[in-house]
């Protein structure tokens, strides 16, 4: 860099660079430098003390850098992985930060590019194959250029690092994702844009975030609008409807939102959650301070509040604990794909799409249901057996016996539209007997259990639901027995008494 200044500025600047060179003869406490109210804010907000800065300027690699504003020229010291930067003419602080992590492309073939779109297109259009679908929503709004993670540069360079290494290099390596998992990546400021757009993870996507993040190709700008970015990412999501596909939402902020409508992003969260399910993961990441994450931490409860494995995040000014986030989120969607294929492998069937409703409303008492949100059935169309076992000969024998239904005034019954439970194998619905009126319950509220999983074309669907129910009441039964059986053993131990658990 070269600067037009008097020749006596520069006597004096070069005057000031010898007097530098020979601080390393001194006590490193002896040296000396202007503090200024930025510098301390940007050490105290990456843990480094005014020590640090001494010792950089006593043994640290000396570079001339920019000039300020003002005209006046910089001095860069590099020192254990950190970069400190001073007014080389006033000798004042300018900054300090921790240098970046670089990033370098994985080298693909035009052999294996071609290869890879034309498969990519293939798979695209049929999303039946597809394993997951994951969208990631990251903050680009003017507030995303501070500089106080530690680690990078700025907020939004250390989510692309952390979305890059720890999400989509770690799902690489380990295995965990490939071809048939896609990821879409939408960014949030004044507008809405997607960066990557159903791309399966594999390195390709990697040398996405690459360019994003050492070539600066995103910079942060204005406010941040959350609601369209969230009806961008809902659309995604629901394009796919097979329901064999685990569904991954991660929201990154660091802010409260400039929508004016913030019932309508909890909203757009919660129709997700009804639509998905345990299917969605949902992570909200806050990158900043705590105290600005209210709607974030409301959107969570939506997602919760209708069976979503939903999560608020909350990581530590560094990049490390920003990419143990995201390793996180990795985790939490590979379990939900490990579970729906090895459940659907095991039933030989697809997971059923249905919509769930808010289980924090399901707890509500009524004493009467409706149609518009209970599918009601007289008595004369329902089936109630009663399950019981019996021997022929050393053979356990398993049946249903025909039985009434449990209130003698009961004379419908009335099932809930929405499920507000869920598990691995079965969804959960409320139930209720209704008496003459076929509106008003009678009896203590019940419980329906369905399969999560499609009934095959071509079975019986009377005979599966039965098959499933015979299932379901065995094994009940036989977990019973064995609590029974352990509970007698432990009767007979001397070093039992009445403040040992027992199992139910």
């Amino acid at each position: 860099m070269i600067y037009s200044q008097p020749e006596e500025r520069k006597n004096e600047y070069s005057s000031f660079v010898m007097e530098e060179k020979s601080n390393s003869s001194i006590l490193t406490s002896t040296i000396t430098f202007v503090e200024t109210e930025h510098g301390r804010l940007r050490r105290r907000q990456r843990a480094i003390g005014k020590k640090d800065l001494q010792r950089a300027k006593k043994w640290g690699v000396y570079r001339s850098s920019h000039s300020r504003p003002n005209g006046n020229p910089t001095a860069l010291y590099t020192y254990n992985n950190i970069v400190y930067i001073t007014d080389e003419i006033t000798g004042e602080e300018v900054t300090s930060y921790a240098i970046p992590i670089s990033l370098e492309p994985v080298p693909i073939s035009s052999y294996l590019m071609n290869d890879q779109e034309e498969t990519v297109r293939l798979i695209q259009s049929d999303k039946s194959k597809w394993k997951s679908n994951t969208v990631i929503v990251i903050d680009t709004s003017g507030s995303m250029k501070q500089a106080d993670v530690w680690g990078s540069r700025t907020r939004l360079d250390a989510v692309w690092l952390s979305v890059d290494m720890d999400f989509i290099a770690t799902r690489i390596e380990s295995g965990a994702a490939g071809l048939l998992d896609f990821v879409s990546v939408i960014t949030f400021g004044t507008f809405s844009q997607v960066l990557a757009l159903e791309q399966p993870t594999l390195w390709v996507l990697y040398n996405t975030f690459v360019e994003l993040y050492s070539n600066d190709s995103v910079m942060p700008y204005g406010h941040g609008h959350y609601i369209p970015s969230l009806e961008y990412a809902e659309s995604l999501l629901l394009k796919n409807s097979n329901a064999s596909c685990a569904m991954g939402l991660s929201f990154i902020s660091d802010g409260r939102p400039s929508d004016k409508d913030i019932y309508h992003i909890t909203e757009r969260v919660e129709s997700l959650a009804k639509r998905f399910g345990r299917r969605l993961t949902f992570h909200a990441i806050g990158v900043g301070s705590m105290d600005e994450f209210e709607t974030l931490q409301e959107m969570v409860k939506g997602a919760d509040d209708f069976g979503a494995k939903a999560e608020m995040l909350l990581p530590s000014k560094t990049t490390s604990s920003l990419g143990d986030v995201f390793q996180s989120f990795a985790t939490y969607l590979t379990t939900t794909q490990t579970e729906i294929t090895n459940m659907a492998t095991l039933k030989q069937h697809s997971v059923q799409d249905f919509r769930r409703e808010s289980r924090t409303k399901a707890k509500n008492f009524i004493d009467q249901v409706s149609s518009d949100k209970f599918r009601i059935y007289p008595q004369n169309e329902v089936d109630r057996g009663m399950y019981a076992e019996y021997f022929e000969g050393r053979k356990r024998c398993r049946t249903f016996k025909s039985s009434t239904l449990q209130r003698d005034n009961a004379k419908f019954v009335a099932i809930h539209k929405e499920v507000f439970g869920e598990r691995a194998e079965r969804f959960a619905y409320r139930f209720y007997e209704l008496g003459f009126d076929g509106k008003t319950i009678v009896g203590k509220p019940l419980v329906a259990k369905e399969s999560r999983f499609v009934v095959e074309r071509g079975i019986d669907d009377k005979k599966a639901r039965m098959d499933f129910a015979l299932s379901f009441c065995k094994t009940q039964q036989l977990a019973r027995r064995i609590a029974e059986e352990f509970n007698a053993k432990m009767d007979n131990l001397n070093r039992v008494d009445e403040k040992t658990p027992i199992l139910f």
